[in-house]
């Protein structure tokens, strides 16, 4: 709520009226009540309640300071381009993001774009910056992720854990999994930038798809999101080789 109810030079101080907060408030509900209906209450309750309140205050503790150090890495990042953004903001954004990523399909995406905007408008921060230091920090994110994902697979082969886990067929997915942001990461080091030409390409396609009457409409828009797209990643590569 913080995020979107302060700034009133973004044009959301409409969202600051009574009306628009209550409109907020009325769809976290919602999306609570949804969330909490396929969650198994009892079993975590009953988990909880195994538990001595010293052991819950020092898993709370845990989880605070890995939410801190996800923070943490992101204003690494930032700093490394220049920019200082105080950490209890950054902290706050990772937090929206996390919340938004709940609700939506997939546990790996769908908060990005929501700090890349949060970065943007509070923060004198450049549109293309702000997306190079979150598409870097999710690289980062990812890699130790499918990093540890890899590890896990080879314990439960080596220890028999599951008896119909192969490694015909979890080595590959694993493998497959990590060699993603690996080969990306390699692009960015050697000065690539996939992401700008698979773009174009695509931009270029949409534009002849569109037609005549609306192709220079399409052209405008994909040409303005290109241009950001590529200046993005070229702050990436340039952290990537330089820092």
């Amino acid at each position: 709520f913080r995020l979107f109810l302060t700034p009133a030079k973004t044009g959301l101080a409409r969202l600051a009226r009574p009306r628009g907060l209550w409109a907020w408030l009325l769809l976290a509900s919602g999306l609570v009540y949804w969330g909490l209906r396929a969650a198994p209450l009892e079993e975590i309750w009953a988990s909880l309640g195994n538990l001595r309140p010293e052991s819950l205050l020092a898993l709370a503790g845990l989880n605070g300071l890995i939410l801190a150090l996800f923070a943490a890495r992101w204003q690494l990042i930032l700093r490394a381009q220049g920019l200082r953004v105080p950490l209890g903001a950054l902290l706050r954004y990772r937090l929206a993001s996390f919340s938004l990523s709940y609700f939506t399909p997939g546990p790996q995406f769908g908060g990005e774009p929501l700090q890349v905007y949060a970065l943007h408008v509070r923060h004198p921060v450049p549109a293309s910056t702000a997306i190079s230091s979150v598409t870097l920090d999710k690289l980062f994110e990812l890699l130790v992720n499918f990093a540890f994902l890899v590890f896990g697979v080879l314990v439960a082969l080596e220890g028999r854990l599951y008896p119909a886990l192969t490694p015909e067929r979890a080595l590959p997915v694993a493998l497959g999994l990590l060699a993603g942001p690996l080969a990306y990461l390699a692009a960015l080091a050697s000065g690539e930038r996939p992401l700008s030409r698979l773009a174009g390409a695509l931009g270029a396609r949409a534009a002849r798809l569109s037609g005549k009457a609306g192709a220079l409409r399409v052209s405008r828009r994909l040409l303005a999101a290109g241009e950001a797209l590529a200046s993005a990643e070229q702050q990436a590569a340039e952290f990537f080789r330089r820092r």
